[in-house]
């Protein structure tokens, strides 16, 4: 199964707040049973700048947990899909959705509710892990 994570996912294995332990569960869980965990080279530039902002995690940290999810070059077609895309998403979580549809990702596990609901228009299942 291909798992297509967005950065309010993956950032939320770091941060303790409510859902890390339903996140981190559910990461190592996909990992175990060998699924495709993958998602936009924006990823590397989100982690990196969302965990130096927070002062959540060390460089090494981030690239050792990005390590272990497949991460997609962005490009023209990626963009332009996503200037196209219908809903009302912030640029990031169309360039997600944009990516997760390219690849045929079944999930997409994102906390934002936005791009939860837009994912599920197009046939994907959102999931969002809740401890």
């Amino acid at each position: 199964m291909i798992v297509y994570l967005d950065t309010s996912a993956v950032l939320k294995i770091l941060i303790d707040e409510p859902g890390r332990r339903a996140m981190r569960a559910a990461f190592t869980g996909w990992q175990l049973d060998g699924d495709d965990l993958v998602s936009s080279f924006l990823l590397h530039t989100e982690m990196h700048c969302a965990a130096r902002r927070r002062d959540v995690a060390a460089p090494e940290v981030i690239d050792m947990l990005l390590g272990g999810i497949g991460l997609i070059d962005i490009d023209r077609a990626l963009l332009l899909a996503a200037a196209k895309s219908p809903y009302r998403l912030r640029s990031a979580d169309a360039i997600h959705l944009a990516t997760a549809l390219a690849v045929d990702a079944e999930v997409l596990v994102t906390y934002d509710r936005e791009l939860a609901e837009a994912a599920e228009r197009e046939g994907l299942r959102a999931f969002v892990p809740v401890d």
